[in-house]
């Protein structure tokens, strides 16, 4: 597994971080981007209690954090899984956390060009995923699919058509186990949706794959990074062109109307990148308080001797 850049420093500051990368994303593209979820804590505090109470008045049961592992020495490790525009992702993701100022994430490229969760004849990704999930090295994992996936599914001799009901039910169980194999070794997923793209025809199915994938996300509790409104112009429609911050027309996506240029890769990467952000910032701020708390809760020390 090639290990590629570390970055970025995961305080509180970083909740506000994000919402600026998501907002700088939306105004590049011309579009309303993608909100990165944050629990609103009330400031109002019950008196002499620490600890926030429901409407009956006993303790709210903590909602645990959503990236669970602890960063190693070094950082947060991210592997970004995929096919082409998944290696366009990591690119993005790289060049972005690159840009940042302290070395507390690294990013590793796993995604493959040509492949999918179709074409499990070409490459098999759920037991890609398996492996990589059992040999660890990571705590978080992007995944980027579908871009390919408009074909039909060959198991056992047979073929299930694209969009029929065989082919709905075999290829969200594929997703299934891709996410469950890395959710059982506790790792923080993000699925990020396909982007607008040029073609009406291919549109209508990219919608409809991240229909699919948003559907399953849901059932998983797992994060859904939507990237088709930041990858859209002021009126939700593919561009090829955005404005850089001073206003200048900038080439965003590629000549065949699906991938991107470098800098649009590190636009359609900044929503995943600002909610991975803000979710580890939440569990930073966590438990920084729970320390807080535990310290003060301790005896006083007797220094009688």
């Amino acid at each position: 597994m090639t290990r590629l850049y570390p970055v970025i420093n995961v305080g509180h500051g970083f909740l506000l971080a994000g919402a600026l990368l998501l907002s700088m994303a939306a105004t590049a593209f011309g579009s309303t981007a993608y909100a990165a979820p944050t629990d609103k804590v009330s400031d109002q505090a019950p008196a002499n209690s620490g600890e926030q109470l429901s409407p009956s008045g006993e303790p709210e049961a903590k909602t645990p954090p959503y990236v669970k592992k602890a960063a190693p020495e070094g950082g947060y490790r991210i592997v970004v899984l995929g096919d082409s525009l998944g290696v366009g992702a990591w690119q993005g993701l790289y060049q972005n956390f690159k840009g940042s100022e302290d070395p507390n994430f690294e990013v590793i490229q796993e995604a493959r060009v040509n492949t999918g969760i179709v074409r499990s004849d070409r490459f098999n990704w759920p037991k890609q995923v398996r492996t990589l999930a059992r040999k660890g090295g990571f705590e978080i994992a992007v995944l980027m699919f579908g871009g390919n996936d408009m074909q039909s599914i060959r198991l056992k001799g047979k073929r299930h058509h694209y969009q029929t009901e065989g082919w709905v039910e075999h290829y969200t169980k594929r997703i299934d186990d891709m996410v469950l194999a890395l959710k059982s070794e506790d790792v923080a997923v993000y699925w990020m949706g396909l982007p607008i793209v040029k073609r009406d025809k291919l549109r209508e199915d990219y919608e409809y794959i991240n229909q699919l994938a948003r559907e399953r996300m849901e059932h998983h509790g797992v994060r859904y990074v939507d990237t088709w409104t930041v990858s859209a112009d002021d009126n939700g429609t593919y561009s090829q062109f955005g404005r850089d911050e001073d206003g200048r027309k900038v080439k965003l996506r590629a000549r065949d109307g699906v991938h991107f240029t470098p800098e649009g890769y590190r636009r359609f990467a900044a929503p995943v990148e600002a909610q991975i952000r803000a979710d580890v910032a939440a569990r930073n701020g966590e438990y920084e308080a729970a320390d807080s708390s535990s310290e003060d809760d301790k005896p006083p020390k007797d220094n009688r001797g």
